[in-house]
């Protein structure tokens, strides 16, 4: 006696093994494919300033009965300077200082201004003004609350045309941090 339904159940499952594996290779051809297109809009390069880029805190001094925090920033580097990050440590239990203080940059006093959480020079036309050698004194008003600075970082900041394109670019590896003489 033969059995029809055997051989017919045998067809049934190999097809259904066969969808699968479809199924299978076109979720990995798909997913190989948006890998690719996607990695089409990171840059091939990282942004990086020049090696010697580079400056010098000279003086940071606060001024606890004005709540002033005033700094002398001079180029020491190579390349001239467009900016930079500046934030403080409100205590020396901190490592990293995390408050942004420039927003807090007195326009009138400095001969820079604050552009979306960088103080940037303004002495020149060029696109990066502060040129080596030179020495600026910028003053910040520091709200009392936020509590009295002890360590003030400074991260250079450079405009670069890279790819015909001008790119604000943050030079971390030339930030220098100076402790805050009070008064």
């Amino acid at each position: 006696m033969k059995r029809k339904g055997v051989r017919l159940g045998n067809k049934k499952g190999i097809s259904v093994m066969i969808g699968y594996i479809l199924l299978v290779v076109f979720a990995l051809i798909i997913s190989v494919t948006i890998y690719q297109w996607l990695k089409s809009f990171v840059p091939a390069s990282s942004l990086e300033c020049p090696d010697g880029v580079s400056v010098f805190l000279e003086n940071a001094s606060y001024d606890s009965g004005a709540d002033k925090l005033t700094i002398t920033i001079v180029n020491n580097g190579r390349f001239n300077v467009g900016g930079y990050f500046a934030s403080i440590s409100t205590s020396a239990d901190q490592d990293l200082p995390n408050v942004d203080i420039s927003p807090y940059l007195n326009e009138e006093e400095s001969s820079a201004i604050n552009l979306s959480s960088s103080v940037l020079f303004i002495q020149g036309s060029e696109d990066n003004p502060f040129i080596p050698g030179e020495r600026e004194t910028h003053v910040f008003y520091i709200p009392a609350a936020t509590g009295t600075p002890y360590l003030v970082r400074v991260v250079p900041t450079r405009q670069e045309k890279i790819e015909g394109k001008v790119t604000f670019i943050g030079c971390g590896d030339a930030r220098v941090d100076q402790v805050v003489t009070v008064s």
